[in-house]
């Protein structure tokens, strides 16, 4: 077998592999169900006093939900 027959079977086999790797991340990831707020959290989320910064009340809700579903 030549060097070069060699080193294009060990690229296929590694890409193989990696492309194995992330199919299965993705598979495992679609299959999550989305995780919103609570009620509790919305109580928690309505008694905030956020100065009237609408980009303050998005950045807590974003967190939270990014927490939960992380």
């Amino acid at each position: 077998m030549s060097t070069e027959a060699y080193e294009r079977g060990f690229i296929d086999g590694m890409q193989k592999q990696m492309q194995s790797s992330v199919d299965k991340a993705v598979n495992a990831m679609s299959k999550r169900e989305w995780v919103g707020l609570t009620l509790d959290e919305k109580k928690e989320y309505l008694a905030q006093d956020f100065g009237g910064s609408r980009a303050d009340a998005m950045d807590w809700a974003e967190q939270r939900l990014k927490e939960k579903n992380a």
